[in-house]
């Protein structure tokens, strides 16, 4: 008889025909066929096999499986028929077809639970437990911290695949118990013991809704909320595994400011000084330095006192509320003591306890400390006007080596914006360099002001982005010159004014308060192979 023979059979639903006849079969040749054709009718009698007659056909399979070789199809029916035969094999099965119904989910878990401590839970049952634990874990939206903790532990005591879908998922869950509940229970650990090495590349995965929002990575959920307890617990310092991921994942991501600022914050945190402040250069010059919080962090780690200070006040430049600056102010307040500008310090620490009382907030102790230092009746200074004098140095430090160009100041104009459904009143400055590129620069973000068309300014701009305008003076560029004369005014065909003053050609948007035959001052700029005045006034 043939193997296709005894096939035909089983589909016809003529089980008992089919095996005796494969048993004949393979009692006049055993070779691998004839072992394939009664494996698969015992494949098909298990399914309704009791038990006792189970753990017979499991051992006949065995044999069987020994001269037919590699088999996957064959050894995966095997081993599902061989989890039959395990104790508790139809109850956990069933209550992970339970648990898949979240209201269901914590009762299914609580049941398995007392197998596995009663000592009865297979190891091959452990992967159905372990999903149980995944669903119980999503499911629940209590505020009971330990009862999650208490199933990721069991979920520790498990024998699971590494990597896996599971073992992912769990992690997610992980991370959803430490931003939920932070320093509730060891996320590093956690972390430690779960194995970074079993991340997938769909743990590297960003995602976004059908509404546009953006769902970050499970790597850059974890980055956050390890970095977090590794700043906080000073016991702690960041893993070399971790280390490794933090740093994949800016090379990855390598226009995310928060990663890069995580990924500084773990090398000052291991005592790489020089290797944080590259990477905190780079988070700021990516956020146009409109982050208080970085420049504070940069200054905490800089030897410099002259620099720290200089950072510090760029931080206050950025004009953030009050509620937001305390820290810096105190840092800023400390530093000003050391170099001996008490009045300064004193001003700094006015404001803190003055921000402080108004919204009700216990003072630090830090600024009783540092008044301590601040000779009796001294009185403050004013440091608004010092900051951009002390950021002078900071702006050295950050961007000396990037690129600068020239620009002159052509127009100025107020807009209208939308920020948080508020509409504001916005101005912009149009400026040029000389090849006749215009950029619009939003002044206080450049913390400038009082600025006059025709006025020159160093540009310095980083992947694309201007992250720094500076007033430098009319000598630094030489195609723009300022005149004087008699000015001619005329009209084009449309009535459109326009004019001249000697040479220089005056378009009609700058001819405002004068008039034909004034003796003007004016300033001109040199484009496209002749001069243009983009500023005229009355002599």
């Amino acid at each position: 008889m043939s193997f296709k023979e005894v096939s035909q059979l089983r589909k016809e639903g003529r089980l008992d025909e089919a095996t005796t006849m494969a048993r004949n079969d393979i009692a006049q040749s055993r070779d691998v066929w004839s072992c394939r054709a009664l494996f698969w009718c015992l494949n098909d009698l298990a399914k309704n096999a009791d038990m006792e007659q189970l753990s017979t056909i499991v051992e006949e399979m065995n044999e069987l499986m020994e001269t037919m070789g590699d088999d996957d199809v064959a050894a995966t029916c095997l081993q599902r028929i061989q989890r039959r035969n395990i104790p508790h094999y139809d109850e956990v099965r069933k209550a992970g077809e339970e648990a898949k119904t979240p209201a269901n989910a914590n009762e299914v878990y609580r049941r398995v639970l007392e197998i596995l401590n009663r000592g009865e839970l297979h190891e091959a049952l452990h992967t159905d437990f372990a999903w149980i634990i995944y669903r119980a874990l999503h499911a629940d939206t209590s505020d009971n911290v330990e009862y999650r903790k208490g199933l990721l532990e069991t979920y520790k005591m498990l024998t699971i695949e590494r990597p896996s879908l599971l073992h992912s998922l769990i992690l997610g869950e992980a991370v959803r118990v430490e931003k939920e509940w932070p320093q509730m229970f060891m996320f590093t650990e956690f972390i430690a013991w779960w194995g970074l090495e079993n991340l997938t590349d769909g743990d590297w995965e960003r995602f976004e809704t059908e509404a546009g929002n953006k769902i970050l990575s499970r790597v850059e959920k974890l980055i956050y909320l390890y970095t977090k307890e590794v700043m906080v617990i000073p016991t702690i310092t960041p893993s070399e595994a971790f280390m490794q991921v933090l740093t994949k994942a800016t090379h990855k991501w390598s226009s995310d400011d928060n990663l890069i600022r995580c990924h500084a914050m773990m090398l000052a945190k291991l005592g790489n000084t020089e290797e944080a402040i590259t990477l905190y250069k780079r988070a700021i010059t990516l956020t146009s330095g409109q982050k208080t919080y970085l420049w504070n962090e940069l200054a905490n780690i800089v030897s410099d006192i002259d620099l720290q200070i200089g950072l510090l006040s760029k931080a206050l430049l950025l004009r953030v509320s009050e509620e937001f600056l305390g820290k810096i102010r105190i840092g800023l307040a400390s530093r000003l003591c050391t170099k001996g500008l008490y009045s300064e310090a004193q001003y700094e620490i006015e404001k803190v306890c003055n921000t402080y009382r108004e919204n009700g907030w216990n003072i630090p102790s830090s600024t009783r400390d540092i008044a301590h230092l601040i000779p009796e009746g001294t009185l403050a200074a004013d440091n608004a006007t010092q900051y951009s004098h002390w950021a002078h140095s900071a702006d050295e430090f950050l961007y000396s080596e990037l690129p600068s160009v020239y620009m002159v100041k052509v127009s100025q104009r107020e807009e209208t914006q939308e920020r948080n459904g508020r509409k504001q009143r916005v101005v912009k400055w149009m400026l040029i360099d000389g090849l006749g590129n215009v950029v619009g620069i939003k002044p206080r973000k450049f913390n400038l002001s009082n600025s006059n068309i025709g006025d020159c300014f160093e540009v310095k701009k980083s992947d694309g982005k201007i992250v720094v305008v500076t007033p430098v003076g009319s000598d630094k560029v030489n195609w723009r010159k300022e005149i004087q004369g008699t000015i001619s005014i005329k009209q084009n065909k449309e009535g459109k004014p326009f004019g001249f003053v000697d040479n220089y050609y005056v378009p009609g948007s700058v001819i405002r308060q004068v008039k034909d035959g004034d003796t003007v001052q004016a300033i001109a700029i040199f484009q496209e192979g002749k001069w243009r005045c983009v500023a005229v006034r009355r002599a």
